[in-house]
């Protein structure tokens, strides 16, 4: 019967989300096959890689897998550098192997079909070590009974394992997600994670507590056996139980110190009496410096007099509560004795931070609170998420538009390019009129063109790309906006590569032109110099931009710089954003920058920019050289 942490996770998604769903087992081979051939909706559980997302749709993320090192007890290694050349187990056709042989890790890679297959070959002395996911390893190390291998060093890899679907199935991949972060907001994820993960310390904690049953046991027999009258048994009876106080605060103090989430306590005087590490590192707070003093609110929410702890221990109404609510928390959920809450601060970290914190009253036997102790969460990352698929569906719906206004368009620019070209036959060339049609004729193309830019950001029509000389492209265009610039502009260009780029010369056409617009449209006021350079360069992986997936090597680069006005810090984030624009109404639409990424984007390039207020900006765009004859050369057209 299918089990374990996946299965029980996608039953309760589906519990969540009302889907009937039929899991099946068989071969990680068979299972990914038939998912790319669409025999099965989706897989429990795959490592999200880039090439993997080029053939399926991911879930977002619920569980950080590492693989470890594992070696015999006592093999001589110090660094995972000395894996190189070693000979090591892998088992077929999982990420690992996919990863091993890509980068070729080792010549001596030694393919298994399971993980139990490794490790007995590991253990009997044959190989050097095998490399496969932590937890996993562990246990199958219990359910052998193998007691010569142990784990080497951090871990050598560590990714992400999400549910897969079939690559488009959007309507599927939208449920498991939300059903995800339902379980995430109801702590059902957690106890799933608990009941599957937390064997290897429940067997630590029994280990310990089965001692001190033991000694107590025996404390208690000595007692017996030593003390005969009443009153030395009563004195010891009250030893004991003041040391099971010590042993109870120190438990409770290895607890919360242990908690992987920033957790504190407070007692019924709201000192602080506990404060982990996890606290320490989210608040850059030393609990040296907390524990003994009310200073808690300030950590977290700087100079706001009252914390979410405090709405508990002062029997806050529901109705104040719900003030906070309102005013203080995006989502928050009252239960009894306790309070839950999503919030974004902004005196945590640099950039602020977004967290869930959970507040719950601690009482005695009595019933009587005599502190209280709060959590938090780091909710940050899938916020960026959050934000990244909601751009996305943005940028496909404005796609969506774009496209269908311009095909619209383009049909009426072919009705008016036929019937010019119509007049121009009838009408005797040195007339007037002939001039005029030509001139209307030559408007058109160049409408039909920029509603091609269109059609091409939205990708509802293909490009040509061809090899191209840059620099031919600069030196044209800039010929071309002289004439309109001012005398107050001044126009340098610094041509050192004739390199070539594939890609269609239209479309780099517009970059260079509406880049040499912007900047000229920063100077009009004041004045300045327009800086337009083409060179060659070679990028390593630190000077990519890690949102782009680029390879390092060889670059034809082209730099449009200007000494205007700059860009507003607070306004950068949004420059390549479709119809974002702060020129004056009917002075930009905001497409130029959104078209110019896409068309950069599609050639495989990455374009980048630095402004400083009053300054001036420069932009970059880099575009992988290409080897071979140009499309035009230095003079033809």
């Amino acid at each position: 019967m299918p089990d374990g942490f996946t299965i029980d996770l996608l039953k309760a998604v589906a519990r969540e989300e009302g889907l009937n769903v039929k899991i099946n087992l068989g071969t990680w081979s068979d299972a990914r096959n038939k998912l790319k051939e669409g025999k099965i909706d989706g897989l429990t559980g795959m490592l999200y890689s880039k090439e993997r997302d080029k053939k399926f749709d991911f879930s977002v993320p619920y569980l950080v897998v590492p693989y470890m090192v594992f070696i015999r007890n006592g093999a001589p290694f110090t660094s995972i550098k000395e894996l190189k050349g070693k000979e090591i187990i892998v088992v077929k056709d999982v990420f690992v192997y996919d990863w091993a042989t890509e980068n070729r890790v080792t010549d001596s890679l030694i393919i298994v079909k399971e993980a139990t297959d490794a490790l007995k070959l590991l253990a009997s002395g044959k190989h050097d070590c095998a490399v496969l996911p932590r937890l996993h390893g562990l246990d199958l190390l219990k359910d052998l009974k193998l007691n010569n291998i142990e784990t080497f060093g951090p871990p050598i890899l560590v990714k992400h394992l999400c549910f897969a679907v079939a690559e488009g199935n959007s309507n599927l991949l939208a449920e498991l997600n939300e059903g995800l972060f339902a379980i995430h907001h109801s702590g059902e994820y957690d106890e799933i994670y608990l009941k599957w993960f937390s064997v290897h310390e429940q067997e630590k904690r029994m280990g310990r507590l089965t001692t001190y049953v033991l000694l107590m046991v025996g404390t208690i027999i000595i007692i017996l056996l030593t003390f005969v009258f009443w009153n030395w048994s009563l004195k010891r009876k009250v030893a004991q139980k003041t040391e099971e106080l010590c042993q109870n605060e120190a438990r409770l103090n290895q607890i919360v110190e242990g908690i992987p989430i920033p957790t504190y306590v407070v007692d019924e005087t709201r000192t602080v009496t506990h404060w982990n590490k996890a606290c320490e590192i989210l608040t850059g707070v030393a609990s040296d410096t907390i524990i003994g003093t009310k200073k808690y609110c300030s950590s977290f929410y700087g100079n706001r007099p009252y914390a979410t702890i405090d709405l508990l221990m002062d029997h806050v109404l529901t109705k104040r509560i719900q003030q906070y609510q309102n005013t203080t928390y995006r989502e928050s959920t009252i239960v009894k004795g306790a309070f839950e809450a999503e919030c974004y601060l902004k005196n945590i970290d640099v950039n602020g931070k977004w967290l869930y914190v959970t507040a719950a009253l601690l009482k005695d036997q009595a019933g009587k609170v005599d502190g209280a102790i709060e959590t938090w969460q780091d909710l940050t990352a899938y916020k960026q998420l959050e934000k990244q698929l909601i751009q996305s569906q943005k940028m496909e719906a404005i796609g969506t538009l774009a496209g269908g206004i311009a095909h619209d368009f383009n049909n009426i620019l072919s009705a008016v390019i036929g019937y010019a070209e119509l007049a121009t036959m009838d009408i005797p060339k040195e007339s007037s009129t002939h001039n005029h049609l030509k001139k209307i004729l030559s408007a058109g193309l160049r409408a039909k063109k920029l509603v091609n830019q269109i059609l091409t950001f939205s990708r509802q029509t293909e490009d040509n790309p061809q090899p191209v000389q840059l620099s031919v492209i600069v030196k044209e265009t800039l010929e071309f906006m002289l004439p309109s610039l001012p005398p107050s502009i001044e126009v340098r260009q610094n041509i050192q590569s004739d390199g070539l780029v594939m890609a269609d010369d239209t479309q780099i056409h517009q970059v260079v032109m509406n880049l040499c617009t912007n900047a000229s449209h920063a100077m009009l006021d004041e004045g300045g110099t327009l800086s337009v350079g083409v060179s060659e360069v070679k990028l390593d992986r630190s000077q990519i931009n890690t949102s782009v997936d680029l390879n390092s090597g060889r670059f034809i680069r082209l730099t449009v710089e200007d000494t205007g006005h700059g860009i507003p810090s607070e306004v950068r984030d949004k420059v390549f954003n479709p119809f974002f624009t702060t020129k004056k109404k009917g002075q930009g639409t905001g497409m130029g920058l959104s078209v110019i990424h896409g068309i950069v984007k599609r050639y495989g390039g990455q374009i980048d920019f630095d402004s400083q207020p009053d300054k001036g900006t420069v932009f970059r765009v880099h575009l992988p050289h290409f080897t071979g004859e140009p499309m035009f050369k230095d003079g033809e057209t």
